[in-house]
């Protein structure tokens, strides 16, 4: 069920913390938007919308991009104070989730299914 939620964690709005991180390592470490295209297989420009928070990153790139500065997904994304609150967030809506008979719980699934497009 939790793949349902991950709609929770996609705020726009706050993306952009943990993609500034991802730059400033990716500069101190001299990996350039180049070395990063090559191992996603992607166009340097992707990279750059990816990177300014144009476009969407898949977790796939994530875990790709995170393996490159040589740490997990959650190390790079953790000490973004967005990825507290919207954990928090998350599991507060758990908690009311469980809380729901079965029809409930199909409508909200509804719902988020819709809010994704």
């Amino acid at each position: 069920m939790e793949n349902s939620f991950t709609l929770l964690r996609m705020n726009i709005n706050k993306r952009e913390l943990w993609q500034e991180k991802a730059k400033r390592l990716f500069r101190e470490r001299k990996i350039f938007h180049k070395d990063i295209a090559v191992e996603l297989g992607l166009k340097k420009a992707t990279i750059s919308l990816k990177l300014n928070g144009k476009i969407t990153t898949e977790v796939g790139e994530m875990i790709k991009m995170s393996n490159m500065l040589d740490m997990t997904v959650d190390q790079l994304i953790m000490d973004d104070p967005a990825y507290d609150e919207e954990k928090n967030l998350s599991i507060q809506f758990m908690k009311e989730y469980d809380n729901l008979n079965e029809v409930q719980k199909e409508m909200v699934i509804k719902l988020m299914k819709t809010l994704q497009g």
